[in-house]
């Protein structure tokens, strides 16, 4: 099994003694375009599993860690090689967690091999280990908490949180491995996932979205009577879903696309490669699933006057508010508005978050002159001076010493205050020489 690129971290970390945390925070990190300015829970135990999905942090950290190893397949040790064909917004494809099979792990460490995290483990659709049919594991079984991406020491079948062995509880779960049975659709999912993950390599100029329609394309011309609608209807998908990503360059969710080709009894990588058959049948026609929720049809005009008010924020140069604030006042939901209009939105919200930073500046600047004008007065008025009179002052116009500007403002008044104050006369060793020379030429004392 393909090993996840996030247990190939792992592992480096292990190589050079170093804990992953300080790998993935000093070498790794900063060299890359990832925003990241300290350690936090969130970025360890959910963002960083993006990096064995399609987007940029798998990107990103496979070019970081290309060039750390000198090795120049890595981007195999995580669906990178799809991420021109899926969507990398979409649900499904990576778990929340690192998951795991205790029995692998047994089976590993007897064996005298260091366990590691294949990447198929990694995919949300794949519920049970491949090898032992047995449901795969997120939590510790000792204090029952799930484990982060990037760990804090460099062993994957041990806690990073108290330390135990993750596979402590292999003689109970073996039995109920033994005991279950796969499902057809967890069978398919290990196989078309399996065969993504080895084969992608060998088909990596056909992972595109302009081949998938190519491919969508044929088969409604020779199995659905050229009609894409009818591949919906007999797969059972909702209306218009096949039809985007043949006719709007949307990309599909794994579990979408999975489903197109269970439903064609095929593969992805089959599909791709080979097409359908001219031996396939297609499946009777059905009614339409009904959309789990309701989607938004916009009309040509509708479109266009979207598209025109958010531009008309962008050609201003600055947005006061943020993207949420934009699309509850132009009545739809964010995500909405993110999906099918993404360029505009990212702008919107890098204009909002400059205009922010500007903000935050000027009121700096402000604070900084208020608290300059405010002490140097009170210095001038008062003998003695303490924090607390300081603070008395200062609270009356709401700033505080706690705000580092302010405080840095007050302290340069006060160093200001006392240099001119009690000025430091020197007297260097040539001018105590000179003053006992003029002694000495004087006249004489009277006698």
């Amino acid at each position: 099994m393909r090993e996840a690129l996030h247990s190939v971290l792992i592992r480096l970390a292990l190589a050079h003694t170093v804990s992953p945390l300080v790998l993935m925070s000093r070498e790794i990190v900063p060299e890359t375009r990832i925003r990241h300015t300290k350690h936090s829970s969130s970025f360890t135990e959910s963002h960083l599993k993006t990096m064995n999905g399609v987007g940029k942090y798998a990107a990103e950290l496979t070019r970081k860690l290309e060039n750390l190893t000198s090795q120049r397949q890595l981007s195999e040790c995580s669906f990178m090689l799809w991420s021109g064909l899926l969507d990398p917004r979409a649900l499904g494809l990576l778990s929340t967690h690192p998951r795991w099979c205790p029995l692998c792990f047994l089976e590993w460490r007897d064996a005298g091999h260091e366990p590691y995290l294949p990447l198929i483990w990694q995919a949300a659709p794949i519920l049970v280990c491949p090898v032992h049919s047995m449901a795969l594991q997120y939590e510790c079984p000792t204090c029952r908490r799930v484990q982060p991406f990037v760990p804090r020491h460099a062993h994957v079948d041990f806690c990073s949180r108290c330390g135990s062995w993750l596979a402590a509880s292999h003689k109970e779960l073996r039995g109920i491995a033994k005991a279950s049975r796969l499902s057809p659709q967890q069978r398919y999912n290990i196989d078309a996932i399996g065969e993504m993950i080895l084969r992608g390599p060998e088909i990596s100029e056909l992972l595109t979205a302009q081949h998938l329609q190519t491919r969508i394309a044929e088969m409604a011309d020779r199995h659905f009577d050229g009609t894409v609608a009818n591949i919906e209807r007999a797969l059972g998908f909702t209306k218009r879903v096949i039809s985007q990503w043949r006719y709007r360059d949307v990309k599909p969710s794994l579990p979408a696309f999975l489903l197109m080709t269970r439903g064609l009894c095929t593969t992805p990588v089959a599909l791709l490669r080979d097409g359908l058959d001219e031996s396939f049948s297609a499946p009777p026609q059905r009614q339409f699933r009904k959309p789990t929720r309701r989607t938004l049809d916009l009309s040509v005009r509708q479109r266009n006057a979207l598209t025109e008010a958010l531009r008309t924020i962008i050609a201003k140069g600055y947005s006061e508010h943020p993207m949420k604030d934009v699309a509850e006042k132009l009545g739809y939901k964010y995500t909405y508005l993110r999906y099918w209009f993404e360029d505009e939105c990212r702008q919107i919200s890098l204009l909002h978050r400059q205009w922010v930073l500007v903000q935050r500046l000027e009121k700096e600047k402000h604070d900084a002159e208020l608290a300059t004008q405010l002490v140097r007065t009170l210095y001038s008025t008062q003998a003695h001076v303490t924090r607390r009179h300081t603070e008395k002052c200062l609270k009356e116009v709401g700033l505080s010493l706690a705000n580092p500007v302010v405080r840095e403002a007050a302290n340069r008044v006060k160093v200001d205050h006392f240099s001119a104050s009690r000025p430091i006369q020197h007297s260097g060793p040539n001018e105590a020489f000179a003053s006992v020379e003029h002694w000495s030429e004087g006249p004489p004392p009277p006698d």
